[in-house]
């Protein structure tokens, strides 16, 4: 039970305002713990001094203070009250005023997890206030508010530190569990309800690593995974982001709704292998050897597929729009329902090729012969090729595309 006493006041007429006064004494009691009488007098000292902590000295010193940074706090605290008064009075009230912000931060900071995940023993801080009662001068006052935040920091800091490694750890268990969708960091804040800052900071410290890096580590291993034996296996929704794998092999695997997402896969060799509704846009395959191999609506528009070899090929519907084919070398290889559009394929070489109902708007074919190939059921506007036109002898269109040729050489059809 705790006791707020009012001013001795005789007039009966001030009875009121004598209530309010014990009500206000009474309730700053609650900061102090049970068994509590307080004077309304001992509040007043704000009132009789100009000498204050102002609100933004106090918000920095409480956000030094729950980094667990004593010697920090330690400075500003000597700082705060470098200019105290002999009065001791004023000085007692500016630090309890103090330690009853420390009890109230973490609540005004719920949304800031790190700081509202702070364990302060409250019990130390009320004890702290009744130290404070009895401090006779300033020097009492500021040793004793020292001895009180290395205690609280103390014992903080022996529990904080279990309790991130634990945290830390149930957050790299969800990326492995989790690293084949669109994991973002905003899904961890989500997840474990803490800040995108405070996340970073403890996968830094107690994993060594940032959140990309150990997601893009993750999907790594499973880059291995794929290319651990021979045997044939079916991989689904994984997505692989800024790796750099060269020379690889993947053999008798299909992968389906498979994303790579800024992958250099130079070198890379792919037998027997299907590919399923995948994404490769803007990855680097470039000198890739393909073999046995299908692409089944993928999408590897802005790839590099430069200086590469397609060695009985299927690619079916599809888009592949300003993809990089330069140099490329077609060995009984069949493009159907696709979009190749403002593709580069020039100084390529085609053998038993075939290419139905696709968009070849805008292909630039540079000294690449489309001699014997049938091209009459696909868009050829815009083509480019040659000054003398060789790319285009011998290709066989459709009655409707000669208009295009007419165009592409220069003839006027009236």
């Amino acid at each position: 039970m705790n006791f707020g006493l009012s001013d001795v006041e005789v007039d009966e007429y001030q009875a009121n305002a004598q209530y309010r006064k014990a009500q206000t004494a009474c309730r700053q009691c609650v900061y102090l713990g049970t068994n509590i009488i307080l004077r309304y007098e001992d509040l007043q000292y704000e009132k009789q001094t100009d000498f204050v902590i102002t609100s933004g000295e106090k918000t920095h010193f409480m956000m030094t203070l729950f980094q667990d940074s004593f010697e920090k706090a330690e400075d500003e605290l000597h700082q705060m009250f470098r200019n105290a008064p002999e009065d001791v009075s004023p000085v007692k009230f500016a630090a309890m005023d103090l330690l009853l912000g420390c009890m109230k931060f973490p609540y005004i900071c719920a949304v800031d997890s790190e700081i509202h995940n702070k364990n302060w023993n409250l019990s130390v801080l009320q004890d702290g206030i009744k130290r404070i009662c009895q401090c006779e001068n300033t020097e009492e006052v500021l040793n004793c508010l020292l001895n009180l935040f290395g205690t609280l920091i103390k014992q903080n800091t022996e529990g904080t530190d279990e309790r991130n490694r634990k945290l830390v750890q149930s957050v790299l268990s969800y990326i492995e569990k989790n690293y084949s969708g669109d994991l973002s960091m905003d899904d961890l804040t989500e997840k474990f309800h803490v800040s995108r800052t405070y996340i970073s900071r403890l996968l830094k410290k107690y994993a060594g690593k940032s959140f990309l890096e150990y997601l893009t580590d993750v999907r790594f291993q499973q880059v291995e995974k794929l290319i651990a034996d021979n045997k044939y296996k079916q991989y689904e929704i994984e997505i692989l982001a800024d790796i750099a794998i060269e020379n690889i092999e993947f053999e008798s695997v299909v992968l389906t709704n498979c994303k790579f997402m800024n992958c250099n896969f130079e070198r890379v060799s792919f037998y027997h292998t299907q590919l399923n509704h995948c994404e490769f846009a803007n990855c680097n395959f470039s000198e890739g050897y393909f073999k046995h191999v299908q692409w089944i609506d993928c999408k590897g528009d802005g790839a590099d597929l430069s200086q590469s070899s397609f060695m009985n090929i299927t690619i079916e519907n599809g888009s592949y729009f300003c993809t990089n084919f330069t140099e490329t070398l077609w060995d009984d290889a069949s493009i159907q329902n696709a979009n190749m559009s403002n593709a580069f394929m020039p100084e390529s070489k085609f053998k038993r090729f075939s290419v139905v109902n696709t968009n070849l708007e805008k292909v630039d074919f540079f000294k690449t012969s489309l001699k014997g190939i049938d091209v009459s059921t696909c868009n050829i506007a815009g083509i480019t090729v040659s000054e003398n036109f060789n790319e285009i002898k011998g290709i066989k269109i459709d009655a409707l595309q000669a208009a295009d040729i007419a165009q592409l050489v220069g003839v006027k059809i009236k």
